[in-house]
Order: structure tokens, then C-alpha cells, then sequence
């Protein structure tokens, strides 16, 4: 039998197509419409030794040789991979999957585009082109963990927490419990900081940060605002407002008594102080800047009351800083506007003569 002669531009031509194939950097494989290997390009072979499979395996689909699974790490079957979608759907199928090396059990994700090739006798085979998008996908993972955690604590950020509190007031509301919020402030941070340099200030913020966590329930939350501001988010606290008061009360207590004694900077006690003002969902209102609002009042009013204490909302304390803040407001303008007048008593001798004054 005579062996079939390659014309050596038919060969020439070949040679130079796999050349371009093989020039680029993503992985190419071009399989028939059973899904069995026919050609590819250097960094496709790469791949595949690098998972551990046998790209030149006839027995099968040349995706068999991997280990593919979805976005969410479940193995696909092999009709529901880009080549097999692709060749029983007769059309483009883009995905992205992730394949798992045999040998160091490395994961990378890859966008896949798997294209068949027709021709006037039908589907004939299909072309796969991988791209690897792992950093890419590490950097929006990476984004997005900035964007609702903070970086110093990882606790999560106060765009985390304007996500969960409207979702808890309406689960309050739906199930008739109590839940609280708590505003937390740091006291004596800035004089931390001022003596010690803001390295201790943030060893401060980290140790204040594991001691919620240790204190709080495992179905609680703990937010930090930022600066010397953490946010705790405390469910079912209680069934009437007095029981959510003395369980808020001895909450409070443990985390005062705690920071006072618990944290350490380069193996020196480093007494915490810190203010608490709650707020109680819904009994306090039914929408999230209310109780906001609400829980700041009552952290403002535990600050004026000495610090390191516990201040619950209630409606007069509202009033009571609106109106000590409209008149420092009016004192301010009086004061850039000229609107201060000093009257003076005077002071006389024996003789009735002026000799001095004194303001009154």
C-alpha cells in the first residue's frame, strides 16, 4: 500500500498555521464532534500536563482529562462543559470554570469560549479558547471585600452595616422581637495615639475589635464606623423593654470591665474607656435613620455623663440636645456678630467717688 504524499505546499502551509497557533499565549484546542483531541497550540499542552491529564487520550472527550467545575466549585458533567454545550447546542457557549491540576491541586479559573465548526455536512468539531482570569477575578474579589470590610479590624464596614439594619428593623417588625443597636466610642484614643503614635492606637482598634467578638453572641454583629466608632448589632435581646435594658446593661458592663483590663500594648495594661448608646428597633422607630439617630443621641448623652457609662434612648433626649445645640448655635453667631453686651457694676468709696467694676 502506498503511503499518501503531502503536497510541500499544503505542508508548508500547515506547518505555518500551527506556528500561529502556537504563537498564541492563550490555550487553543480544536476537537472533532465527539469532542476527541485533533489539534493544538504549545500553551494548550502546558495546561494539560500541568493538570496531570493526557491530551493525545482517544478514548474520549479531551476535557476528560481535567478536572472542570463551575464558578460556585461544582464538577461539571462533561455535557454541561463549554465543548459539550457547544456541540449539542450547535452554537458559541461562554463560561467561566475552573480547572484543578491532578498534581498540586491548583486552581485556576478560565473564561471559555468554545465555538463549533460547521460546514454543509453539519457540526464537524469545535475550537476551545481559554483564558486564564484569575488575578482578575482574585482583584474584584479582593475590591469587593474592601468595599463592605474594614482592612485594619476585618470586621465588616459601615456599608456592610447600611445593608443589614434595615433588613433587621423589618425582621423585627415581621416577628415582633426586639433587637438593639449600640454606638461605641473609644474615649481615650486620641490621647493614645498623641502619646503613643497611631501604631498603638491601631493595636488599640484591634484589641477593641476581638473583644466585642469574643463578648457577643454568635448570631450578633459587630460593625466598625471607623476612627475610634464600632457599631454592635445585638438580636432578640429581650421581650419587654426592661428586659432589653438590663440585658443591654450587662452587656455594657462586660465590655467596659473588659477593656479596662484586658488590652495590652508591648506587654503593659492599656486601660480602655469607652461610651455605649443604644437604641431599641422597633420599639424606638420602624426606619433605619431613625434609629440612628436614636442610638447617637443616647451615645452624645453618655459622653456628657462622665463617659465610660451606658445612655438607652428615650424621646426627651431628642429635644434635650436639639435644644443644646441651637443654643450653642445662637451663642456661636452672637459671638462672630458682635451680639454680646457687658454690663458692669460699679464699685464706689466712701466718698461715693467710681473706683472700679466688676461685670455682672
Amino acid at each position: 500500500m502506498t503511503k499518501e504524499v503531502i503536497p510541500s505546499e499544503i505542508s508548508n502551509e500547515l506547518g505555518f498555521m500551527q506556528c500561529v497557533l502556537d504563537a498564541v499565549p492563550d490555550p487553543i484546542v480544536i476537537c472533532d464532534e465527539c469532542g476527541r483531541y485533533q489539534n493544538a497550540n504549545q500553551a494548550f499542552k502546558q495546561l494539560i500536563k500541568h493538570a496531570g491529564g493526557d491530551y493525545k487520550n482517544q478514548s474520549g472527550s479531551i476535557l476528560d482529562c481535567m478536572d472542570i467545575f463551575d464558578e460556585e466549585g461544582r464538577l461539571l458533567n462533561p455535557e454541561n462543559t463549554p465543548l459539550g454545550l457547544a456541540l449539542s447546542q450547535q452554537c458559541e457557549v461562554k463560561q467561566r470554570i475552573i480547572i484543578r491540576s491532578k498534581i498540586n491541586r491548583k486552581s485556576d479559573i478560565w473564561s471559555a469560549v468554545a465555538s463549533p465548526i460547521s460546514t454543509d455536512f453539519g457540526v464537524r468539531g469545535a475550537i476551545i479558547t481559554l483564558h486564564n482570569v484569575s488575578e482578575l477575578v482574585s482583584y474584584i474579589k479582593k475590591t469587593e471585600r474592601l468595599s463592605f470590610f474594614d482592612d485594619l479590624t476585618t470586621l465588616p464596614n459601615r456599608n456592610s452595616f447600611n445593608q443589614s439594619l434595615p433588613k433587621e428593623i423589618d425582621r423585627c417588625i415581621c416577628t415582633g422581637t426586639l433587637s438593639a443597636l449600640l454606638f461605641l466610642d473609644i474615649d481615650n484614643l486620641k490621647a493614645i495615639n498623641g502619646a503613643l503614635g497611631h501604631t498603638a492606637g491601631d493595636t488599640v482598634i484591634k484589641a477593641v475589635a476581638n473583644t466585642l467578638l469574643t463578648l457577643l453572641p454568635e448570631n450578633d454583629c459587630v460593625f466598625r464606623f471607623g476612627g475610634d466608632e464600632f457599631v454592635l448589632l445585638v438580636r432578640d435581646c429581650g421581650d419587654t423593654g426592661e428586659q432589653v435594658a438590663r440585658n443591654l446593661s450587662s452587656l455594657s458592663d462586660n465590655i467596659i470591665q473588659s477593656l479596662r483590663s484586658d488590652i495590652y500594648i508591648d506587654d503593659m495594661i492599656m486601660p480602655i474607656s469607652c461610651s455605649l448608646g443604644a437604641a431599641v428597633m422597633p420599639e424606638h422607630g420602624s426606619k433605619a435613620e431613625k434609629i440612628l439617630r436614636g442610638a447617637d443621641s443616647a451615645l452624645n448623652t453618655a459622653k456628657s455623663s462622665g463617659k465610660g457609662v451606658l445612655s438607652i434612648f428615650h424621646e426627651g433626649m431628642e429635644a434635650r440636645i436639639s435644644k443644646n445645640f441651637n443654643a450653642q448655635a445662637l451663642l456661636r453667631d452672637a459671638f462672630i456678630n458682635d451680639g454680646f453686651v457687658i454690663h458692669v457694676q460699679p464699685q464706689f468709696d466712701f466718698s461715693g467717688q467710681i473706683v472700679g467694676g466688676k461685670p455682672c
